[in-house]
């Protein structure tokens, strides 16, 4: 896992509560591909906020570190427009 990762995960575990960050091997193939099917890369790391203060700080936290990030909604497929790669 990055530097960078592990100090957003860090920075964000005790903020987003339990089941608010993924890493490792808790992050399932679901987040990889598209819900038809179609390849993505697996991210090193989930981050599911509960709340808008959540959303903030994941994306403030994100933008300190310089690190990329792909918003997934509700996963329909219907836009297909959020694979990470």
């Amino acid at each position: 896992m990055a530097p960078e990762t592990q100090q957003l995960l860090s920075a964000l575990g005790d903020r987003l509560g339990a089941g608010g960050v993924l890493a490792g091997s808790d992050v399932d193939q679901r987040y990889r591909d598209d819900p038809e099917g179609r390849p993505g890369s697996l991210p090193e790391a989930v981050l599911r906020p509960r709340d808008t203060e959540g959303v903030a700080a994941a994306l403030t936290a994100c933008n300190h570190l310089g690190q990329p990030v792909v918003v997934q909604g509700g996963r329909t497929g219907q836009t297909g427009a959020t694979p990470p790669a």
